[in-house]
């Protein structure tokens, strides 16, 4: 409510007080959580103080002045029961496979982000498969780094692409090292989060605008949606299904043999959990200045939603429908916005999550292989080479090259152009950081928030003229 009205946007920034710029208003909780623990806040808080966003399943009322909130909580639905491997295969596609259609927008041709892993690769297949039922045509895109390949995945791209009958619309991302722009237009004013790769996937919208599409799809939030390995024994023993416990136990065993059962994260993560709960003594975070630890003294909602309690693994329950995954869409959608399009993910779908939640965690890994189920479900619906193929392309050579050319870039930015994340995290831990040779992950994740936070801080302090 202002002055007895309600104000309503799709952007926080809209709703700030008149001649008041970000960092007047900016939530210092919100900023501390962020750079402090490096974990986006709980659903519903914004980087402006004061100013919130409806959480997922929230409804919001105005009627004769007055205000009602109500909130739906996530159905997680009757429980399924025993079923077939193949048909809960079956109902993993037919699910993904409305997901995917629905997120094909009304007309002309459709963009995908394509890598060579087993999420963007079956989301490209399945809505291949529906546009040419429809007579309206797939623009795959994506880069190639043929100066890292570790981190290229051309040849699996193009394959897939080729497969599929597509033309595929890639370019060299070689000289768009991370660090190498330091612009404001890097970020998302209404949040202060550098990706480190957003050159490659600016291109990406670019090339999916000039091919007429306004939808692309994408398959980021496809890795959150497997079980991960430490579940594959708590999953049945929770849910009471012994018989499904001694099966997962004897394929372990017969996977890795006795000798190196130990070293599996399904047998690991109970005793680390065991550990957790002894340990007395909290994680140390020497980055951080006195006025951080006030701020994360707040209270924060670990919990949400509450309903993953009625889950019988609520800690996986707030993976799937907590801040991890109710946070960040809207934001990316500022960037595609940029060249006209839309950006959609058939993996956030609520059908999607529900059936994973009913689902066996052994669903996932089987047999050596990770994301079991949809391996099964492409059988004969892409290239067997790509189909059983392990997870390539990760971009950390890519990051590592980028960081290490860059660093001049980073330190002028954080130590000439703004130096406000000081109040966060202390200068003597970045400084040293960044002489470092090899840093070690959490100093460059702290870095990498940290620039983040300074380009936020230089858009708002300085905000582009709005064009008339």
């Amino acid at each position: 409510m202002r002055n007895q009205r309600l104000a309503l946007s799709t952007r926080a920034s809209e709703l700030l007080p008149e001649n008041q710029a970000g960092p007047a208003q900016e939530n210092r909780h919100f900023i501390a959580r962020l750079l402090g623990t490096n974990k986006v806040p709980e659903p519903g808080v914004t980087v402006f103080e004061g100013v919130n966003e409806l959480r997922p399943g929230e409804t919001l009322t105005w009627k004769d002045g007055v205000i009602s909130l109500e909130r739906s909580p996530f159905d997680f639905g009757e429980p399924i029961g025993r079923l077939s491997t193949h048909d809960w295969m079956q109902r993993f596609s037919e699910t993904l496979e409305y997901s995917v259609a629905t997120s094909l927008g009304a007309r002309g041709p459709v963009a995908s982000m394509l890598s060579g892993g087993l999420d963007s690769g079956p989301m490209t297949v399945m809505a291949s498969d529906r546009l040419n039922q429809l007579n309206r045509s797939l623009v795959p895109t994506s880069w190639f780094l043929k100066a890292y390949p570790e981190a290229d995945e051309s040849r699996p791209i193009r394959r897939l692409a080729e497969y599929l009958g597509c033309e595929l619309k890639s370019f060299s991302g070689d000289e768009m090292l991370p660090f190498r722009n330091l612009s404001p237009e890097m970020i998302s004013p209404e949040l202060p989060v550098y990706n480190s790769f957003r050159e490659l996937v600016l291109s990406c919208y670019r090339l999916a605008a000039a091919a007429g599409a306004e939808v692309i799809l994408n398959g980021h939030v496809g890795d959150r949606i497997y079980w991960p390995r430490e579940y594959l024994l708590s999953d049945p023993w929770q849910r009471g299904d012994y018989r499904e416990l001694f099966s997962t136990i004897g394929r372990i065993v017969r996977h890795t043999g006795l000798t190196r059962l130990w070293r599996d994260p399904a047998f690991r993560a109970p005793l680390g959990q065991l550990i957790r709960k002894i340990r007395t003594t909290p994680q140390s975070s020497p980055w951080l200045t006195d006025n951080t630890l006030k701020y994360l003294d707040s209270n924060d909602d670990p919990d949400w939603p509450p309903e993953a309690t009625d889950y019988h693994l609520p800690a996986r329950a707030r993976e799937l429908l907590g801040a991890n995954m109710a946070f960040g869409l809207a934001h990316e959608n500022d960037f595609a916005n940029r060249f006209g399009i839309e950006r959609r993910d058939p993996f956030k779908s609520e059908a999607l999550i529900r059936l994973m939640l009913q689902m066996p965690a052994s669903l996932s890994h089987r047999y050596g292989y990770p994301k079991w189920v949809m391996r099964e479900a492409m059988k004969g619906r892409m290239p067997e080479r790509l189909r059983l193929k392990p997870r390539t392309g990760l971009l950390g050579s890519f990051y590592d090259a980028g960081f290490n050319q860059h660093r001049d870039n980073i330190h002028d930015l954080l130590f000439n152009r703004n130096r406000a994340w000081q109040h966060y995290v202390k200068s003597e831990f970045i400084e040293q950081a960044l002489k470092e040779t090899n840093p070690s992950k959490q100093a460059k994740l702290v870095i990498n928030m940290c620039v983040g936070y300074a380009l936020w801080r230089e858009y708002w302090e300085n905000p582009p003229t709005p064009e008339i």
